[in-house]
């Protein structure tokens, strides 16, 4: 189930659930330096800036209230310099329900005049090939990192065709989420720094309390030129789709799950502990 986790997305310092841009960290374009707002620690740009664009009022472009598949589509002009960003860029997203169990959601943007970043929307403990829990691998990862928080780079990185991205299976709950994405990578986020967050309906979010799948071009792809680009140019269009698909696990596996568990006093953690993960990537 997606839901609005907060009963207000003012002054979010979380982004849950947000569409940010444009990109992140000071870059070099046509032999112009730009230095963006560094407002993480003062020295890197995330999701966009103080004001990117989850801290924008977006207009509603279109609203499509038709029961079975309703759509609503936002779009945003970002003016050139703001956040440190150069060229007038103009971003569109929409929501689609296609069915009971699967949205969709699409980003475009289109540079007006300078060329600029696009929008963004980010046998070893990496390895995710195979189904595993989460909790089976984070415990091998080095002691200096604390969590996940790393861009997997998928099999076909040029063709912007949708492809699979994921899939994680939750038996403590009997969900299953499966996304795909015409998107060269995929941010992995197990909200190492969420902190103690108070969501809707007084629910509690702590570190480690979700998990993140974030589709998305390279990290700083735009000093990379061997990456693919995330640069639009005038006269061309940038277009980013997520689909999520959500189905259940079969009441026999939910049950053995509780079977194993229903004497157990520890609390569990819906992604930490049960959480099988799987990430269609190339070999890590």
């Amino acid at each position: 189930m997606l839901r609005l986790e907060y009963n207000s997305m003012q002054n979010d310092t979380r982004y849950f659930g947000a569409t940010v841009g444009r990109v992140a960290n000071r870059f070099t374009l046509n032999g112009t330096t730009y230095k963006l707002d560094a407002n993480e620690e003062g020295t890197n740009t995330l999701h966009g800036g103080t004001r990117g664009f989850s801290q924008r009022v977006w207009k509603v472009k279109k609203h499509e209230k038709t029961e079975a598949t309703p759509c609503l589509t936002l779009t945003y002009h970002s003016a050139d310099g703001e956040e440190g960003f150069p060229g007038d860029v103009v971003s569109l997203v929409s929501y689609a329900l296609v069915s009971p169990y699967k949205l969709v959601i699409q980003m475009k943007a289109k540079a007006l005049n300078k060329d600029g970043p696009n929008a963004e929307g980010y046998g070893t403990p990496y390895d995710f090939l195979a189904p595993k829990t989460v909790k089976s691998q984070i415990k091998n990862l080095p002691n200096d990192i604390k969590g996940y928080d790393i861009n997997y780079v998928m099999n076909d990185v040029k063709g912007q065709t949708l492809k699979a991205v994921a899939e994680i299976k939750c038996p403590r709950s009997g969900r299953v989420m499966k996304l795909w994405s015409n998107a060269p990578g995929v941010q992995f986020y197990t909200g190492n720094s969420i902190g103690d967050a108070k969501g809707k309906g007084g629910y509690n979010y702590n570190d480690f309390g979700i998990l993140c799948l974030e589709t998305q071009g390279f990290p700083d792809a735009v000093n990379h030129p061997n990456f693919p680009s995330t640069i639009i140019y005038p006269g061309k269009n940038y277009e980013h789709v997520m689909k999520f698909e959500f189905s259940f696990l079969t009441l026999e596996i939910i049950k053995s799950y509780a079977g194993k568990h229903h004497n157990s006093s520890e609390k569990y953690n819906l992604f930490w502990n049960t959480c099988t993960s799987n990430i269609v990537c190339q070999q890590p």
